[in-house]
């Protein structure tokens, strides 16, 4: 071919007569001479030769070397494709060079191996190309270099630092203090313990990470990933670092917007008003007074029930609710106004609800037959991943088996269901009742209890169930006969399905019977959570319990520190 180049030919061989044979047997030339190649290699590898001469002898017999050399002296795509090509080649030269001379005598297939399984490339000698380029590298290898920018990539906990103890199998760290000892006559020291040890890792990953941290000469910039599954590394707390004595501000429109407005209130006077104003004229949002949470008077002022002003106006209540207004009016109004999605947790137990009652309907109570209602359900939610499929299935599970021991104990003792999934309404002067009751029970002896079951694993202590109001709620309509089939009632009871106790596979939680002196409290507290829940103002406390439902972000916004209003 001459100086004709591989597509010139290509062309010819296809236009001119049995052009396709000739591309056939071209494509077989090479397949022998690549065999031919395959084989001497293998040759010399039997021979014992090295890594080093098996590249050397493949490079040679390939003819490359001639043919991306001519075009990396050109320009385009062709010739930056050659030229990383001909980079890639001398630092793979480069890598087995270093093997040779670490390892001699090792097979040539530990060096293709140790090559595949590496993740980042090795610590090269070979010369690389400095414009437009990242480095990629562990914190060892930046020593004796700084770069503008520095990004510190993987800051998860357990990965960085990593406490786990190194070379603890045989103490090596401690073999040249042993040996010491014993020219000198002493006593080798003994073994260090795990928390000496750890104490030991954690110093050394200290230093990486500062090591990492100060090759910055511009910037620094540390990232991490928060999930469920993973949590950000404690050296992620070294980025609150301030800047002359203040917190450095955000690097994008929206955090930047939001702490000018910050430092606005605090100090009308600053900087701060003034770099607001040139946002608020780039039409960033968020910058202008007007888009300024607080500064617009309220939509509304009135009550969301008018008590004194409308004499038929009425408060509805549900008997869930009750506790929540009680515990958080804030909270109670923040989920009316503005419900977040019930989860998953709420869609299992609405699962468990409907195949209990349908297990009460047909008498079918064994656990094969419970458990198969909910598994084919289970199927019809979406989990965010299998992981946390298998535990809702378990905890699912977990639930069944309580509900079927219930149901068969229940059998058992002669009782009779007289209604499930029954609602009631119930006026007490300004104030509408109304809920849902899984379960009304008969007894043997003729008394009715109320039951209401639970799939949270949390039972109230003795104390909290005397007083439950959802509870009392039920048995105040069952007194005012609001409840069908509610005659000599003989209290109320919480089930909780998912939580062993005393061999049995639930827990009961039961409340006493009304008389009227009870009943009299109770109204007087359904009258103050009536008028909690009509109002135009709601208060919540500044301080939950560790497992209060009220300790998310979006029922805490009376503790946000003011922006700008």
């Amino acid at each position: 071919g001459g100086d004709r180049t591989g597509d010139e030919l290509l062309v010819d061989a296809l236009s001119a007569p049995g052009g396709f044979e000739t591309i056939d047997a071209a494509v077989g030339l090479k397949a022998a001479r690549l065999a031919k190649l395959l084989a001497a290699a293998r040759r010399t590898a039997a021979q014992g030769g090295t890594i080093e001469e098996i590249l050397w002898s493949l490079w040679q017999g390939s003819g490359l070397a001639n043919e991306w050399g001519a075009q990396a002296q050109g320009t385009g795509v062709l010739a930056d494709e050659a030229n990383r090509a001909l980079d890639a080649a001398v630092a793979l030269f480069a890598a087995a060079q270093r093997f040779v001379e670490r390892t001699p005598g090792a097979p040539a297939v530990r060096f293709v191996d140790e090559q595949l399984s590496s993740e980042l490339p090795e610590d090269s000698l070979a010369p690389q190309r400095a414009a437009e380029s990242v480095f990629v590298g562990t914190a060892p290898a930046l020593i004796g270099r700084e770069f503008e920018i520095v990004v510190v990539a993987g800051l998860q906990e357990g990965v960085w630092p990593n406490l786990r103890p190194r070379g603890t199998l045989l103490h090596a760290a401690l073999l040249p203090a042993a040996a010491t000892a014993v020219r000198e006559g002493r006593t080798p020291p003994e073994s260090e313990s795990a928390a000496d040890a750890r104490v030991a890792v954690r110093s050394d990953e200290l230093r990486l990470f500062a090591l990492a941290a100060s090759r910055a000469r511009r910037q620094l910039v540390l990232s991490c990933t928060a999930n469920d599954d993973e949590q950000p590394s404690m050296l992620m707390g070294y980025a609150e670092h301030r800047v002359r004595g203040q917190r450095r501000r955000p690097m994008q429109l929206r955090g930047l917007v939001g702490a000018l407005r910050r430092e606005a209130v605090a100090d009308a006077t600053g900087e701060a008003p003034a770099a607001l104003a040139m946002l608020a004229e780039a039409g960033v949002p968020g910058a202008h007074p007007d888009e300024w949470y607080g500064m617009r008077p309220p939509s509304t002022v009135a009550p969301l029930v008018d008590l004194d002003g409308d004499p038929d106006a009425v408060v509805q209540v549900s008997p869930s609710q009750i506790d929540r207004a009680e515990e958080s009016p804030l909270g109670w109004f923040v989920d009316r106004v503005a419900a977040p999605p019930s989860g998953l947790a709420a869609s299992i137990g609405t699962i468990v609800h409907a195949v209990v009652e349908e297990a009460g309907a047909t008498g079918e109570t064994a656990l094969e037959t419970i458990w198969a209602g909910v598994e084919s359900r289970l199927a019809e939610l979406r989990f965010e991943a299998g992981w946390v499929a298998e535990r809702e299935k378990r905890g699912a599970r977990r639930m069944a088996e309580g509900a079927a021991d219930y149901l068969e104990n229940f059998a058992d003792d002669g009782k009779v269901l007289l209604g499930a999934e029954g609602r009631f309404t119930l006026e007490l002067g300004r104030v509408r009742l109304s809920g849902t009751i899984d379960r009304v029970e008969a007894s043997p002896d003729g008394t009715t209890v109320i039951v209401d079951l639970k799939t949270g694993r949390t039972p109230p202590s003795a104390a909290e169930t005397a007083a439950h109001p959802q509870l009392a709620a039920y048995q105040l309509a069952a007194r005012h006969g609001a409840v069908p089939n509610a005659g000599g009632l003989g209290g109320a009871k919480l089930v909780y399905l998912a939580r062993p106790l005393r061999g049995a596979a639930y827990t009961e939680r039961a409340q006493q019977p009304f008389d009227d002196d009870d009943e009299r409290a109770f109204r007087e507290r359904l009258d103050a959570v009536a008028k909690a829940m009509s109002g135009s103002t709601f208060e919540a406390p500044v301080e939950v319990g560790h497992r209060s439902r009220f300790g998310a972000w979006h029922y805490r916004v009376h503790l946000v520190p003011a922006v700008s209003a």
